[in-house]
């Protein structure tokens, strides 16, 4: 009998941890080529990205490194020829790095004589870290490099650009109290809360997987990562938005749907621009339509310079 109980105990236990593990604990590699899709399209742009990847590597830069609220070193490269007048902070996505993410748009605002920072997210490539927090905690790390870059260039108009999980951390950190300079943020494919997104994976991934796994999730969370998957919602910090935000979106995106993003254009309390394009999954919107995302970044930059 006592053996029973014990396996009551412990079988749940397990597997709680085994989607904790999987789901917040920081992972030995990088995982960006899994939503990546296997056609001729994509495979086509891999090769361009590795050689934006190649030839952004080749640009003057700068290591450069905050330390976060919490004590992590938090690194990034920053991208300038001189002292340029704007400069975009880019935050990369879940379990991703900032030179896979933003490869191929680094180019574009390079450009446009933007000074670039890009950086790598807390528990993924060189910054320190063990937990992933879905925004929760990495909304403080984007507070902190903008006050970074606004005590290094106070002259400088800055920008902050976000694609999945960075998305979401940029989107939340528009609640908090960000240097004046701050002009517009960017946003592709975010979600609205750490819970909801976890809620919407384990509902389409693991469709027969009981409710309770969320709620063991969430104590193990607070216990270990400290933070709550509950405890934040882009919907809340967009209703107390001054900064100017354009809103990106694949109309075909399964991993994080797109009524998220109209969700976060509805909330949003300040001047918005929406860009939804048709046919594109998670994260492929600006390979699908490079020009049409262009011009809509391009004529945000024109707004609001």
């Amino acid at each position: 009998m006592w053996i029973l109980l014990l396996a009551a105990v412990l079988i749940p236990a397990l597997i709680v941890t085994y989607f904790f593990r999987m789901a917040v604990v920081r992972a030995r590699k990088a995982s960006f080529p899994q939503l990546m899709p296997d056609n001729e399209l994509f495979r086509e742009q891999m090769q361009r990205m590795a050689a934006d990847r190649e030839w952004a590597m080749g640009l003057p830069q700068e290591r450069v490194s905050v330390k976060s609220f919490d004590g992590l070193t938090l690194r990034g490269r920053l991208f300038m020829d001189g002292p340029e007048k704007r400069i975009i902070l880019l935050v990369h996505g879940y379990r991703s790095i900032g030179l896979w993410d933003f490869s191929s748009v680094i180019r574009l605002y390079r450009s446009q004589g933007l000074g670039v920072l890009l950086i790598d997210q807390r528990a993924c490539g060189e910054s320190q870290g063990r937990y992933i927090c879905f925004g929760a905690l990495e909304r403080y790390d984007v507070q902190r490099w903008l006050q970074y870059l606004n005590g290094r260039f106070p002259e400088a108009s800055l920008y902050v650009d976000g694609v999945s999980m960075g998305s979401t951390a940029v989107l939340l950190s528009l609640g908090l109290d960000l240097p004046p300079t701050v002009r517009g943020a960017i946003a592709d494919c975010g979600f609205t809360s750490p819970l909801e997104i976890m809620r919407h994976v384990q509902k389409t991934a693991f469709p027969y997987s009981g409710r309770w796994i969320l709620a063991g999730v969430r104590l193990l969370c607070r216990a270990f990562a400290h933070y709550d998957p509950a405890g934040c919602s882009t919907v809340d910090a967009l209703r107390k938005a001054k900064i100017p935000v354009l809103f990106l979106h694949g109309d075909a995106d399964k991993f994080v749907p797109v009524s998220m993003t109209l969700a976060n254009y509805e909330a949003c309390a300040s001047e918005k621009r929406l860009k939804i394009v048709p046919g594109a999954g998670h994260g492929e919107s600006y390979v699908l339509d490079r020009e049409g995302c262009e011009q809509a970044i391009l004529e945000f930059f024109d707004a609001h310079g």
